[in-house]
């Protein structure tokens, strides 16, 4: 029992060293090492012999919480070994097909997949945009010049359309739309500040063809936080190109072990549960 309450504590000094946001990004290496990969495989060794100690129809609870935890680690160890994770870009093309990962770097090998996928279409909806207003800062020893442009505020439009910049100074819709009736961009006033336009994406989701020998399979909207999954891969919306919408970034996983994690977890829950209301019922 001791030794197991060692390891737990090891388990969360690893967790904290592993939070511990570094500058390159790289605090999750942690959880790389062979230190950390040893700890956790005597832990789930030393909690299989705890279980089959234990092992019986009075006890199957407690035995059920120690199996969950095991299965968990057995997951995420398949996961560390079998699993792949990479983030890649996607022209949004109907007539163009990707077979395989492109890799990030030289040290990287291309991904190959048994499948094609097409980006078909892209949309984002925005809020309602704003304009950052900049002054200009002159350049020293050069009054006609400006060495720099500082940021003073965002400034929202009102309910009637027109952009309050000061009190002296108001846009209505004409001045800040352009022929066409679209917002401008970029507005230059008069004492040489300037406006830029912001906009937000409020919503944005990426129309996927998934096909197999240049049939389709499948069509699926893939939008944030709602992943598409296929032949064992789950992809992710991640980004796309703000100025010209030309391609999306996805983010491809393949984890073999998750399966495993889930069914642990619910072992865990399941076993946890049973005792907590056995107990109560003592």
């Amino acid at each position: 029992m001791k030794f197991t309450v060692w390891l737990l504590a090891v388990v969360v000094l690893f967790l904290i060293a592993g939070a511990i946001p570094l500058a390159d990004g790289a605090h999750t290496v942690v959880f790389r090492t062979p230190m950390f990969v040893l700890v956790l495989a005597t832990l789930g060794v030393t909690l299989v012999l705890c279980g089959a100690r234990h092992l019986s129809l009075r006890r199957a609870d407690f035995a059920l919480a120690h199996l969950g935890v095991v299965v968990i680690l057995a997951g995420a160890f398949v996961g560390f070994v079998a699993g792949r994770k990479r983030t890649f870009a996607v022209p949004v093309v109907a007539e163009h097909t990707i077979r395989e990962i492109p890799a990030l770097d030289d040290r990287q090998t291309p991904i190959r997949l048994d499948f094609g996928i097409t980006v078909a279409r892209f949309d984002v909806a925005f809020y309602e945009p704003t304009y950052n207003l900049y002054t200009p800062v002159p350049a020293p020893g050069d009054r006609g010049r400006a060495a720099d442009y500082v940021f003073v505020k965002k400034l929202a439009l009102g309910r009637d359309g027109r952009l309050m910049v000061d009190e002296r100074v108001a846009l209505d819709r004409a001045r800040l739309a352009d022929a066409g009736g679209e917002l401008r961009e970029q507005i230059v006033l008069d004492d040489g500040r300037v406006l830029q336009i912001g906009r937000t994406p409020k919503h944005f989701a990426a129309a996927l063809r998934l096909s197999r020998n240049d049939q389709l399979v499948r069509e699926a909207m893939l939008e944030v936080n709602r992943p598409v999954s296929f032949a064992g891969w789950r992809f992710y919306l991640m980004d796309y190109d703000h100025q010209h919408r030309r391609y999306v970034v996805l983010s491809a996983r393949r984890d073999p072990g998750r399966l495993l994690v889930i069914a642990g977890i619910w072992a865990v829950m399941s076993g946890t549960a049973v005792m907590c209301w056995r107990r109560s019922g003592e």
